[in-house]
């Protein structure tokens, strides 16, 4: 069971019943665009404020494959880096080779302060993410 706790234009924001903050693609979306810095920024302030609610860093399970430069390049700013506070791992889900690709890349992209990990499948994703230690 989980528990919806926003949408942006392109995504949907979810807290699943063991504490996982899910980020999956809007079902309404069609994934035409890529997730631009104001869907990014979205996705920051959501969790920032789990982590506010709860106290606890935030395991982040995403399906995210078409990120915006300008997103990425957030990610790599003071500002965006700040997210290290709140959040404990980053599991990304890339089920096929196009999603692998850009999931890599954006693995290679930023320097965290916490682990990222790219997965096949949202139930090893989600085992990961439940064995790392608060």
């Amino acid at each position: 069971m989980k528990r919806k706790l926003g949408q942006s234009e392109q995504l949907e924001y979810w807290l699943r019943a063991n504490g996982i903050f899910e980020i999956a693609p809007s079902s309404n979306s069609g994934r035409t665009k890529e997730i631009s810095l104001e869907e990014a920024l979205i996705t920051v302030d959501m969790q920032k404020a789990l982590f506010e609610e709860t106290g606890k860093k935030v395991r982040v399970l995403a399906n995210l494959s078409n990120v915006s430069k300008a997103a990425r390049d957030y990610g790599k700013t003071e500002e965006g880096q700040a997210i290290k506070r709140y959040v404990l791992a980053y599991a990304l889900i890339a089920p096929n080779l196009f999603g692998r690709l850009i999931g890599n890349m954006l693995v290679g992209t930023f320097q965290t302060d916490y682990p990222v990990k790219l997965f096949s499948s949202e139930e090893k994703a989600e085992e990961w993410l439940l064995s790392l230690e608060d």
